[in-house]
């Protein structure tokens, strides 16, 4: 294995050599634009303030062949290694995504066709048919990541790929941070019982039954079956009737989960042969619910998995539910994706929204992200740069002026202080996903007429207490939105993530019912023997993620009673009692604040944004002495004594200020 020579670190990544690197770049596809624009083109994203360039590296344009590939030795426009130099000359790092699916809206989202055309390497529906994927310009039976045989011909794509990078990897060359493949969620089918039922994958999912149970015992105990490692079947539809019937349909979702993370692993274990592993290897996921596609299990195979952002105003609060579950579980809040323009064929986006959109990720914690696109391309509007490096209206010279605001502040090498973690147990959500209404619904089209898994699922109580899959999710947004309302800083704790995850939270609140997996018992056991006050309820969990007794019990009592989680007022008041720290907190309960610092003689940076979809006028303390600066603009905000200010807000709003000690006798300039 390589030794590193890039490593992630709290600000980005640390080049080993004294120098930190924000993970703040430009996405720039080589093989679209011409290659006498290059140079003016890695100009420009150089100019908006970026100091690295990504680019996909297209498996379907490179193969000439079946496992022949022409990286410029025939066409000039397909030399990466000549656009890799051209990267270093203009003074830019660079992010390669190689795939083997990397979309870009090509046609058979990269892959060769004679890839996806091959049975042997199709996904599998539950009814024994190849799943196809309705995407323009060209419908095509999507690849199984189980496939013994796919992933074969994946590796020798990247090994392909890989010995054109390895020259150019950091420090001798811009490289300093691989893709492994592209939003491996099951090419957006997302349904507990879609796909995948390739005999390789049914394989897989028996060794994950032996890995999670160790023993036949075990196995039948949580079954309520005679069913042995060998035989298991995963289930195709649901039919549960009761709560001692559900465990086989858990596993099959867990193990879902579980399934892209073993293909990236296999993927990125082809890199490190090749010596790619000396820089970090990263995943993103696509704007969907990060969870339920298995995030927590893909960083324990790769050094980072991030999630896209393709999104518009109006989302304000799920960008800052996402955000905030990548602060809380997360090895780095990175958004591999974050759009700039939109796609041809996809829902209409206003790129001036776009701006508040890319705002309100920073405000809520994200410490890097890769601007897509940077520069225009076919089958793309609204980017920020022409392909001959002009700055395009409206969001180029939007990212020109945020660029010089985060290199002026140093944004991302400052922190938030945060207290509280909302632990969210895993086995909820998998009982949701489990009991799908919508099995062929795609999440990510559900979640654009916000409809999630707990608007989706079946209401059934299973014989339990209530239909906890609902119940816990409605909690769990109840005591967020509390804490939004009480003004007080939390991140989201994925249960499914490393413990240490939890070490961070002064105060846990953990939203329980019947059920609770047994690891986050654990660890929340461990939390509160330690003296981490752990505030629960409203029902004391008995039972465990295999519906058997658990084998230990929350302590104290539930502080979560019913009627707090019915009262958002009381909620927020009894969250607010707890005495801690509530930095700029606005007068607006539909307000936000964030407060970035670092230490002595450091930047202090204020976001302050609107959930509310009409514009507003929020009032902020400031202390005397103090004043507010519009980093993206020239207002300055400041009061004559302890007071507060008057900051106005678009719909779904953020603004971005410097926080500053005032000259004496200053007017506020307006």
């Amino acid at each position: 294995m390589s030794a590193p020579t890039v490593r992630l670190c709290r600000s980005g990544l640390d080049l080993c050599n004294g120098e930190r690197l924000p993970l703040w770049s430009g996405a720039l596809h080589y093989w679209r634009v011409r290659r006498d624009r290059w140079d003016a083109a890695l100009a420009g994203v150089r100019d908006l303030g970026f100091g690295a360039v990504e680019t996909y590296v297209p498996w379907g344009v490179h193969e000439v062949g079946p496992r022949e590939f022409d990286f410029g030795e025939h066409d000039p426009q397909l030399d990466l290694g000549a656009f890799l130099g051209a990267a270093q000359g203009a003074g830019l790092k660079v992010i390669v995504r190689p795939g083997p699916h990397i979309n870009a809206e090509l046609t058979f989202l990269g892959y060769p066709e004679r890839i996806v055309a091959d049975p042997a390497m199709q996904a599998i529906t539950a009814r024994g048919t190849p799943a196809f994927l309705p995407l323009p310009p060209r419908a095509f039976p999507v690849p199984s990541y189980a496939s013994t045989r796919f992933l074969e011909e994946a590796a020798g794509w990247l090994r392909a790929a890989a010995r054109v990078v390895r020259p150019h990897l950091h420090p001798a060359g811009p490289v300093v941070a691989v893709q492994v493949d592209n939003e491996c969620a099951l090419f957006f089918r997302g349904g507990p019982y879609d796909l995948d039922y390739h005999p390789d994958a049914v394989a897989g999912f028996r060794t994950f039954l032996q890995e999670r149970y160790h023993v036949v015992e075990a196995l039948r105990e949580a079954w309520r079956q005679e069913v042995d490692f060998a035989t298991a079947l995963p289930p195709r539809e649901f039919g549960a009737k009761a709560a001692a019937e559900l465990v086989p349909y858990l596993d099959w979702v867990a193990y879902k989960e579980r399934y892209a993370a073993r293909a990236l692993g296999n993927l990125a274990a082809v890199l490190h042969d090749e010596g790619l592993g000396a820089v970090p290897l990263f995943h993103n996921l696509p704007p969907q619910d990060p969870a339920a596609a298995g995030l927590p299990e893909i960083e324990r195979v790769l050094d980072l998995c991030g999630v896209d952002f393709h999104n518009v105003a109006r989302d304000y609060e799920r960008i800052r539910d996402r955000v905030l579950y990548l602060c809380g579980t997360a090895a780095l809040p990175y958004a591999p994706e974050l759009g700039a323009g939109a796609m041809l064929y996809g829902l209409a986006v206003r790129p001036e929204e776009q701006a508040q959109v890319i705002l309100a990720v920073l405000m809520h914690g994200l410490r890097g992200a890769n601007v897509y696109m940077a520069v225009e391309r076919e089958r793309w509007y609204g980017a920020p740069l022409g392909s001959d490096g002009s700055l395009r209206e409206p969001l180029g010279p939007f990212l020109k002026r945020l660029g010089a605001a985060l290199r002026e502040t140093k944004l991302f090498e400052l922190g938030r202080r945060t207290v509280i973690g909302v632990v969210v147990p895993p086995v909820y959500r998998r009982l949701a996903t489990a009991t799908q209404v919508l099995d062929a619904g795609p999440p990510m089209v559900l979640e654009m007429v916000n409809l999630g898994a707990a608007e989706t699922c079946r209401e059934d109580d299973f014989g339990l207490q209530g239909p906890v899959q609902i119940e816990q999710a409605q909690a769990t947004r109840a005591v967020t939105r509390a804490l939004d309302r009480a003004h007080l800083p939390y991140v989201i704790v994925d249960g499914a993530a490393d413990p240490v995850k939890l070490a961070h939270c002064h105060v846990l609140v953990c939203p329980t019912f019947d059920l609770i997996d047994r690891d986050v018992l654990q660890e929340l056991g461990y939390a509160a023997e330690a003296g981490v006050p752990l505030l629960w309820g409203p029902r004391r969990p008995s039972l465990d993620e295999r519906l058997l007794p658990a084998s230990a019990g929350l302590p104290g009592e539930p502080f979560l009673t019913p009627a707090l989680l019915a009262d958002p007022d009381a909620l927020g008041a009894a969250f607010a009692s707890l005495g801690l720290e509530r930095p700029f907190a606005a007068r607006e309960p539909e307000v936000d604040t964030t407060l970035f610092e670092g230490g002595a003689g450091a930047a202090r940076v204020l976001f302050v944004g609107t959930r509310s979809p009409q514009p507003l006028t929020a009032h902020v303390p400031l202390a005397a002495g103090t004043r507010l600066r519009d980093l993206l603009g020239d207002e300055v905000l400041a009061v004559a004594g302890e007071g507060e200010v008057a900051v106005t807000l678009p719909a779904y709003g953020v603004r971005m200020f410097a926080v500053e000690a005032a000259a004496a006798g200053e007017v506020p300039r307006v």
